[in-house]
C-alpha cells in the first residue's frame, strides 16, 4: 500500500524516513529518493530521535517536510513547512489499547503537531471532524482526503479450492480479518454468531478470525466455549496475505463489526472480490462503504443475527450487495488520493505557486 501511495505522486524528491525493517514496502522511482535514517527496528525513542535529529542534516533546502504517519518532527525548525496525514485519535476513544507513557507522548506529539504544521490531512472526514472537535483547531489548515484502495486480484477457481482444502473448509463460512483490540468487536461478533448457529439449518456456517493472536485471544476462546460454538468459530491466527484474500473471496460475507476505525481498507478490499459486507454503523464506516455495505448498529445482537442468516441463504441479496459494493467502488484510487495529497503539499511549500510535477 505504502508503495503505490508514493509511486502516484509525481515530485522531484519526497523524503520519507526509512527503517530497515519497513524498506521493502517502497522502491526507488526516478521522482521519489528513498533515505535510510537507522538500520534499527522501530522504536518511538528512536523515531523521535530521527526524525527531530538525523532528519534535520537532511531537509534544510526542501520545500515542504510530509509525514505520512500522524505526527510531524516538531523539533524542526519552523521555516520548514510541515504538513501531517492524521490516521484517527484512537488513544483518545480507546484508552485501554495504549499504555499510559504511549497516550502521554501521542497526546504531546499531536498537539504539537496541530500546533506547528503549515497544513494537516485526515484520511477521512471523520477523522477531521474529531480533531477539530477535541483540539479546536484553526479548521482552514484542515483538509480530509480519502485513502486509495489495493484491490487484490481475485483468486482462479483451483486457488480457492488450494485454500479452502488447506484450511479444512467444507462448509459456508463468514470472514473477519482485524487485530484482537477491544475496539474490533470480536466478542460481539461472538454473541451474534452463536444465536445465527442456533438458528441455522444444515450445513451450519462457520466464523473465521484471523489476524495476530496477541490482546483478548483467551478471553474470545473462553466466551466461545461458554456459548458451546467451538465447531463453528475459529481463529486462524496470522495467515499469509494471499490466503486472506482468497478466504475473502470465498466467503459468504465480510463480517467487519469494528466499533472505530479512521479509515476501513478491509471493506474496499471485501467489495472488489464480490464479497458482500456487513459493516458496523460507526466512526468513518459509513463515509467509506457508502452504499455499497449493509450498515447495522454496534449492539443490535437481534439485527446482526438476522442479517447473516438472510445473507447466508439468500443469494439474490447477496447479490444485491455485490453490486453495490463495485459501485462504492469507483470513488476510490490512489491517482486520485495522490493527486489531492500533492495539491495540498504544493499549497503548503515555500513556493506554493511552484508546482514540481511531470
Amino acid at each position: 500500500m505504502c508503495d503505490r501511495y508514493l509511486k502516484s505522486f509525481s515530485i522531484v524528491t519526497l523524503w520519507r524516513l526509512k527503517y530497515s525493517e519497513t524498506i521493502d514496502s517502497f522502491s526507488e522511482q526516478k521522482n521519489l529518493k528513498l533515505i535510510s535514517l537507522s538500520s534499527k527496528g522501530f522504536s518511538q525513542t528512536g523515531r523521535l530521535w530521527d526524525e527531530n535529529v538525523k532528519l534535520s542534516q537532511l531537509v534544510t533546502g526542501v520545500d515542504v517536510l510530509w509525514s505520512p504517519a500522524n505526527f510531524i518532527a516538531p523539533g524542526l525548525p519552523l521555516r520548514i513547512p510541515q504538513v501531517a496525514t492524521i490516521h484517527d485519535l484512537q488513544h483518545l476513544w480507546f484508552p485501554e489499547n495504549f499504555s499510559a507513557v504511549q497516550r502521554i507522548v501521542r497526546e504531546i506529539l499531536f498537539r504539537l503537531t496541530f500546533w506547528k504544521s503549515a497544513d494537516w490531512i485526515a484520511i477521512s472526514d471523520f477523522t477531521r471532524r474529531d480533531v477539530l472537535a477535541r483540539y479546536g483547531v484553526t479548521p482552514s489548515k484542515s483538509h480530509s482526503v480519502l485513502h486509495g484502495a489495493d484491490f487484490p486480484e481475485k483468486p482462479e477457481k483451483e486457488e480457492v479450492k488450494r485454500i479452502l482444502e488447506k484450511y479444512k473448509l467444507d462448509c459456508p463460512f463468514f470472514l473477519y480479518p482485524a487485530t484482537l483490540s477491544s475496539h474490533k468487536g470480536h466478542s460481539f461478533l461472538v454473541d451474534c454468531f452463536a444465536k445465527v448457529v442456533e438458528q441455522s439449518t444444515t450445513p451450519k456456517p462457520k466464523l473465521l478470525f484471523t489476524g495476530q493472536q496477541v490482546g483478548q485471544l483467551e478471553h474470545l476462546k473462553n466466551q466461545i466455549r461458554k456459548l458451546g460454538a467451538e465447531k463453528y468459530i475459529d481463529h486462524l491466527g496470522y495467515i499469509p496475505r494471499t490466503d486472506v484474500t482468497t478466504l475473502m473471496t470465498a466467503a459468504k460475507a465480510l463480517l467487519f463489526g469494528s466499533r472505530f476505525e479512521g479509515f476501513g481498507l478491509p471493506i474496499l478490499e471485501a467489495m472488489s472480490l464480490g464479497t458482500p459486507v456487513l459493516a458496523s454503523r460507526n466512526t468513518a464506516i459509513p463515509e467509506v462503504a457508502g452504499k455499497g455495505a449493509w450498515l447495522l448498529d454496534t449492539n443490535d445482537v437481534e439485527g446482526w443475527t438476522e442479517a447473516i442468516l438472510q445473507i447466508a441463504k439468500d443469494d439474490n441479496l447477496a447479490n444485491h450487495w455485490i453490486q453495490k459494493g463495485y459501485e462504492n467502488n469507483k470513488r476510490f484510487s490512489w491517482q486520485k488520493c495522490a493527486s489531492e495529497t500533492l495539491s495540498i503539499l504544493a499549497a503548503a511549500s515555500k513556493h506554493p505557486h511552484r508546482k514540481e510535477i511531470e
